[in-house]
């Protein structure tokens, strides 16, 4: 997998992403979220998480093949 990059505005930010990007698992990067001491922090931590999982997505799904399976799935609607 390629290299993820997100931009950030604050050190914070930057640390935050610095340490997510060192665990293997979803459960880690929770309990790490969670081991932060108050909730702004947590707040921030959670928008972090998203944007790694957004941008690795945006990043994996490239092809209409990709997609294929969500195309299905909302022709039915």
């Amino acid at each position: 997998m390629a290299e993820i990059n997100i931009e950030v505005r604050s050190p914070f930010q930057r640390m935050i992403l610095d340490t997510l990007a060192e665990f293997e698992s979803l459960e880690q990067c929770l309990a790490f979220r969670d081991s932060l001491p108050n909730k702004p922090q947590q707040d921030i931590c959670t928008a972090m998480i998203m944007m790694m999982a957004y941008a690795y997505i945006d990043q994996e799904i490239q092809t209409e093949a990709d997609c294929e399976t969500a195309r299905d799935i909302l022709s039915s609607y």
